[in-house]
């Protein structure tokens, strides 16, 4: 299948020669607020930029990386994306099944790249992951964005053609960006209230990506992340050394996460309980 994917760096032969497509993504994650106060930040990072069909390959080709088993870096089906009807499969069927659900048939065989952090030590937390899903003519669908908070809850928003709006900025023309929107829909931060709305703009899979995320509130951009970088191919090499450099990334997403929240405390921004959403939720009998 020839993916409509943007200057994809190339794979050792070895691992073309079992058709692995899967990267190492690195770059930097950037957090602006405007509300009430400002804060900003800016921190390295790493995440793995997965083939779904490549999992069980690597599995056994890459040593230091488990397919739901114990190793250095892992991926696990259970950490994400609860299938809709209740059932626990292999990822890619789930993400296909979030998409039937919306009303998107993906057809045969598509191609699903995710983008995420993987658990290392057998520990992670993913404030997001990014599904990119491609037809088997090499379309591009759009995006599913899977979002966590520290409470053990999980949302997937399905993002396609029905909820692109237009781009806003030159940049993102010339980089062949796409623009999503979706109304908020679940609790995320203590910091941000639940009548919000997202803007996500995301370029398709190549080795330059981009993922911004625009919040509004009182009709205004109150909060925006940026999370940019460029992907290399992943192989025991290239894991070997992503490790060695960021030996305790999960660890610094949930420190970081924490140690922000601790300065916007301090600086007396609103906090908004998830115990207060969840009592709504429950009697409004919103989908979580």
């Amino acid at each position: 299948m020839a993916c409509q994917c943007q200057d994809l760096p190339k794979h050792p032969q070895s691992f073309m020669e079992v058709g692995l497509n899967s990267y190492l993504f690195q770059g930097k994650l950037m957090h602006s607020r405007r509300a009430e106060v400002n804060h900003h930040f800016v921190y390295s990072v790493f995440m793995v930029l997965l083939d779904l069909d490549d999992l069980p390959f690597m599995d056994t080709q890459i040593p230091g990386f488990g397919y739901n088993r114990r190793a250095l870096t892992a991926i696990y089906d259970q950490d994400h994306l609860p299938d809709p009807e209740g059932k626990r499969v292999p990822l890619k069927q789930m993400v296909i099944a979030h998409y039937a659900q919306a009303g998107i048939d993906l057809g045969k065989n598509p191609k699903i790249y995710m983008l995420t952090n993987p658990r290392m030590f057998g520990y992670v937390f993913n404030p997001i992951t990014v599904y990119y899903a491609y037809r088997v003519s090499g379309e591009f669908v759009g995006i599913l964005a899977e979002v966590n908070n520290t409470h053990g809850e999980q949302h997937p928003y399905v993002m396609h053609s029905g909820t692109e709006i237009p781009l806003k900025r030159a940049e993102e023309n010339q980089l062949n960006m796409r623009r999503y929107f979706a109304p908020k829909v679940f609790y995320v931060s203590p910091f941000i209230p639940q009548n919000a709305t997202y803007e996500m703009s995301i370029t398709p899979v190549g080795e330059k990506m981009i993922v911004h995320l625009d919040e509004y509130w009182d009709d205004k951009r109150q909060f925006q992340a940026r999370l940019w970088g460029t992907i290399r191919p992943l192989t025991k090499d290239t894991l070997r050394g992503a490790i060695l450099r960021y030996p305790l990334m999960t660890l610094k997403v949930i420190g970081a996460i924490h140690w922000e929240g601790l300065k916007l405390l301090r600086k007396k921004v609103p906090y908004h309980p998830w115990r207060g959403w969840r009592e709504r939720k429950d009697e409004a009998h919103i989908q979580p």
